[in-house]
């Protein structure tokens, strides 16, 4: 289950590359993203640490670049660790194209499909982004928010 949103923000794709790219950036953009750190080098096979904030808890994950395409493309893979050993995989990407003058779409999309949710909660986790109304802000309007 992919939960899929994009956006067109007021900067070109080199500046949103410059926010997207370094995992140290993300609790600024992030909104569940409580804290990174450990990030060893950059581009793809640099791994870092990360807290999230599911809920009432937080949860560490062992995150990882995947994919880096300058200005183009970034994928992030977080590895979860419940206490019964069993690991949960989510991805998360970003593709970036320039539109005209100094904007960029970006789709953002989250993977689920091995995240250890229960099938239904991804179901209605997909129904509630395509057809519900937003809530709360999401990373794309952190990031367009860092850009303005």
């Amino acid at each position: 289950m992919k939960i899929s949103t994009s956006s067109t923000v007021d900067a070109p794709p080199g500046e949103m590359w410059i926010v997207i790219q370094d995992p140290e950036n993300m609790p600024a953009w992030n909104p569940k993203c409580i804290r990174v750190s450990g990030t060893n080098g950059a581009g793809a096979g640099a791994a870092f640490e990360a807290a999230f904030s599911m809920g009432s808890q937080e949860q560490v994950c062992l995150g990882k670049i995947v994919e880096w395409m300058p200005e183009t493309r970034i994928v992030f893979s977080y590895k979860f660790e419940e206490t019964s050993g069993k690991k949960r995989l989510i991805r998360e990407s970003f593709s970036i194209e320039p539109v005209g003058g100094n904007q960029s779409k970006v789709l953002h999309v989250v993977d689920l499909t091995h995240s250890g949710l229960p099938r239904w909660v991804q179901v209605l986790a997909s129904l509630l982004n395509r057809f519900g109304r937003k809530m709360d802000p999401g990373a794309l309007d952190g990031i367009a928010s860092l850009l303005k």
